[in-house]
C-alpha cells in the first residue's frame, strides 16, 4: 500500500508540499543567497597578468660551442618540440622561483600587494596562530618566509604552450593588478639571465683569449727562429739555395773533369819525352820552364827547321867527315837536345799547373759539398720550423676566431640578444578574473531553489501527520465523511 502511495506523487502534490512548507522554503532560498551574495563580496579577488615569449631557431640551437667541440664547430638540428621542451622545463625550473623572490621579496609576496584579503585573511590569522601548536606536535613542520613565498609563486605561475605553437604563454594571479604584473615583469627577466647563463660555457672567453696570447707568443718566436736561421744561412729561398749550390757543384763536376783530362793528356806527353829521350829521366822535378812558352818553343822549332834544312843542303855538297857537316850535325843536335828538353819541362810545368788546379777543384768540390750537407741539414731544421709556424699560425687563426665567436656571444648576452623574443610584455589587466561574479551567482540561485525544494521536500518527509483525505483513508483504513479546508485566523476574523 505504501509504495502504491508513493507512485500516486504528482506535481500538484509537490505544489502542495512546497506551499505548505513555503516559509522555511524561503528562508533556506533567502538565506543561501544571502551566502552567495556575501561570499562574492567578500572574496578576495584575482586579477592576472599574461606575457608571450616566441621562440625562433637561433644560435643557442644551431651551433655547438666552440670550448665543448674542440674542433670544428659542427650544425646541429634538434626538433623544435625538444626545444620547446626545454624552455619550458627552463621555465619551470625552481631556481628561477627563487630569483623571483630573491627579486620581489618574500613578504611581498605572502602579502600580496597589500590588498584586502576578507574571509582568507581571518582563516589565515587563524592558521597562523595555531601554527606554532601543530608544529610543536609535530603535524605540521616549519618553513621559512622565503619557503612560503616559493610555493606561493609556484601556484600563482602558470606556463602554457600549444602543441603546434612556437609561443608560450606565462601568466602570473595575484590579488591586485599591479602585482600581478610585477611578478610576470621578474619572472620574464629573471628568465632572460637564466636563459644566457644556460646557452653560455662559464670561462669560455677568457679560456680562449689565454690560449690566442700564448699561440701569439709561440708564433712570433717561431717567425724569429726561422728568420734568424735564414739569416745564418744566407738564403732566402731554401729551394733556391739548393739550386744554386746543386748548380756550383755541376759546374765544379765539370771542370773537374775538363782538367783531370788535361793532366792525363799533359802525363802522356811526358811519357811520351821521356821515352823518346831517356836523357830527360834524370832531369831533376824541380827542373821548369823558366820564362818559356809556346810561342817561344815554336821560334825554336823554326831553328831548328831551318838548322836542319841547312844540313841537308851541305849534306848534298859535303861529306860526311866535312869538319863543316860535323858541325851542322852538331848544332842540330844541341838544338833538338834543347828543344826537347825545354819541351819536357814546359809539359811538366803544365803538368804541376793542372795537378794544382785539380786540387784546388777538389778542394772547391769537397767544400761546396759540404756545404750543401749543411745545407741539407739546415733545410731540416727550416722545414720543422716552417711545419711548426704553419701549425701555430693555423692554430692561432682557429683560437683567434673563436675567440671573436666567444667575444660576440658575450657581447650578445650581455645586450640580451637571444632566439627567445618577448612578443606581448607582461599585460596590466584591472579587470579581476576571479571570482566569476555572475557564473557564481547564478550557480547560487540553482543551488537556492534546490535548496528550498530539499527542505520542503525533508520536512514532508519527516512530517508523519495526516494532512489529506486520502491520508486517512490509506493509514486508517476508515472512510472520510468530511472535510474542513484549513482556514486562517485571518479568514475567519473577516467573514
Amino acid at each position: 500500500m505504501q509504495a502504491l502511495h508513493e507512485s500516486r506523487f504528482s506535481l500538484r502534490d509537490a505544489y502542495r508540499i512546497l506551499f505548505r512548507y513555503k516559509m522555511r522554503s524561503a528562508l533556506v532560498f533567502v538565506a543561501t543567497m544571502t551566502l552567495v551574495i556575501l561570499g562574492i563580496i567578500v572574496a578576495p579577488r584575482k586579477y592576472t597578468s599574461e606575457a608571450k615569449l616566441y621562440v625562433k631557431t637561433g644560435r643557442e640551437s644551431v651551433a655547438l660551442d666552440p670550448t665543448a667541440t674542440t674542433g670544428q664547430t659542427v650544425q646541429v638540428h634538434d626538433s623544435r618540440d625538444s626545444e620547446i621542451r626545454s624552455l619550458l622545463d627552463v621555465l619551470q625550473s625552481r631556481v628561477l622561483f627563487e630569483k623571483v623572490v630573491d627579486r620581489l621579496g618574500a613578504n611581498t609576496i605572502l602579502k600580496d600587494g597589500g590588498t584586502k584579503e576578507g574571509s582568507a585573511s581571518l582563516i589565515g590569522t587563524l592558521l597562523g596562530h595555531c601554527k606554532p601548536i601543530l608544529v610543536a606536535i609535530g603535524i605540521s613542520d616549519k618553513i621559512s618566509d622565503r619557503e612560503k613565498a616559493i610555493l606561493k609563486l609556484e601556484k600563482s605561475v602558470g606556463i602554457e604552450s600549444n602543441k603546434k605553437s612556437a609561443v608560450v604563454v606565462l601568466r602570473g594571479k595575484a590579488k591586485s593588478p599591479q602585482m600581478a604584473q610585477n611578478i610576470v615583469v621578474a619572472y620574464v627577466d629573471e628568465y632572460y639571465n637564466l636563459h644566457h647563463l644556460v646557452h653560455r660555457t662559464e670561462g669560455s672567453h677568457e679560456f680562449f683569449a689565454t690560449q690566442t696570447e700564448l699561440l701569439k707568443k709561440e708564433l712570433a718566436k717561431a717567425t724569429r727562429d726561422l728568420r734568424d736561421l735564414k739569416n745564418g744561412m744566407g738564403v732566402v729561398s731554401v729551394e733556391g739555395q739548393r739550386a744554386v749550390l746543386e748548380q756550383h757543384m755541376k759546374s765544379l763536376d765539370r771542370e773537374l773533369l775538363v782538367t783531370e783530362a788535361a793532366l792525363h793528356s799533359s802525363r802522356e806527353r811526358i811519357l811520351a819525352l821521356q821515352g823518346a829521350h831517356p836523357e830527360l829521366t834524370a832531369m831533376p822535378d824541380a827542373a821548369t820552364a823558366s820564362g818559356l812558352t809556346n810561342t817561344a818553343i815554336d821560334e825554336m822549332r823554326d831553328q831548328l827547321y831551318t838548322v836542319q834544312i841547312r844540313e841537308r843542303e851541305m849534306a848534298a855538297m859535303y861529306t860526311e867527315t866535312h869538319p863543316r857537316i860535323v858541325a851542322i850535325h852538331e848544332q842540330v843536335r844541341a838544338a833538338q837536345s834543347l828543344l826537347h828538353e825545354q819541351e819536357f819541362k814546359i809539359e811538366r810545368s803544365q803538368a804541376a799547373e793542372w795537378q794544382s788546379k785539380v786540387d784546388n777543384l777538389q778542394e772547391k768540390y769537397t767544400t761546396a759539398r759540404q756545404s750543401l750537407l749543411r745545407h741539407n741539414e739546415n733545410e731540416v731544421r727550416i722545414r720543422e720550423l716552417e711545419t711548426k709556424e704553419e701549425l701555430l699560425k693555423n692554430n692561432y687563426k682557429t683560437y683567434a676566431k673563436n675567440l671573436e665567436l666567444t667575444r660576440m656571444g658575450a657581447s650578445l648576452d650581455q645586450q640580451r640578444i637571444s632566439n627567445v623574443n618577448l612578443v606581448q610584455p607582461a599585460s596590466l589587466v584591472e579587470k579581476p578574473m576571479s571570482p566569476k561574479k555572475l557564473p557564481i551567482l547564478a550557480l547560487g540561485v540553482v543551488v537556492a531553489i534546490l535548496g528550498a525544494f530539499g527542505t520542503a521536500l525533508a520536512s514532508e518527509y519527516l512530517d508523519h501527520s495526516l494532512k489529506t483525505p486520502e491520508e486517512v483513508e490509506h493509514q486508517l483504513d476508515l472512510p472520510v465523511l468530511l472535510s474542513i479546508p484549513r482556514v486562517s485566523q485571518r479568514e475567519l476574523a473577516m467573514n
